[in-house]
């Protein structure tokens, strides 16, 4: 992918209301700090500090600061997971940042045939 490809694509997944929260989410993530699917997926609603006053992502022990139009979709993507984790706590003790269809399994990446 070309540098102008990537921010159009960073731009895309920061400012494109048409896209699905989770994907704006991951997207950006991914885009900005080259966190590999495997990371994201492993992420639970745990994992995101928020003190008001700045949100970061706990990564293996070291805290990742977010700017602010990340901050956002990450503050929205870990209410959105941890009010469906509320409503079904019963099928997983882990809240996940990017559950799967399964609640008690984290979204898995697509496979290939």
């Amino acid at each position: 992918m070309t540098d102008e490809e990537q921010a159009e694509q960073r731009h895309r997944c920061l400012g494109d209301d048409s896209l699905p929260l989770d994907v704006h989410t991951a997207g950006a993530l991914t885009l900005l700090f080259g966190l590999q699917h495997t990371k994201l997926l492993e992420l639970t609603v745990r994992d995101v500090i928020d003190d008001n006053a700045m949100v970061a992502l706990n990564l293996a022990g070291h805290r990742l600061p977010l700017p602010p139009e990340v901050a956002r979709l990450v503050r929205a993507q870990r209410d959105q997971c941890q009010a469906r984790w509320q409503f079904d706590q019963t099928a997983t003790t882990t809240p996940w940042l990017f559950p799967g269809q399964e609640p008690a399994r984290p979204l898995t990446p697509p496979t290939s045939i």
